[in-house]
């Protein structure tokens, strides 16, 4: 999994409830752009292939807790 994160960019920010919308938003407009946030849900610009190895790897860690 860490070489996959070393690929990719990514940031995060502490918001309030009311801003949560405009983030939403924001993450719609990226995706559109080809800025792609690390949220696969709903995201059309990650292929199968890679959805389907990302959360076989999700999964393998929510079973190591």
């Amino acid at each position: 999994m860490d070489e996959i994160l070393k690929d990719c960019y990514f940031e995060w920010a502490v918001i309030d409830k009311e801003e949560e919308s405009l983030v939403e938003c924001i993450e719609a407009i990226c995706i559109v752009h080809g800025t792609y946030p690390l949220n696969i849900d709903g995201n059309p610009a990650i292929n199968e292939t890679w959805r389907e190895h990302m959360m076989n790897e999700r999964g393998k860690v929510k079973d190591k807790k």
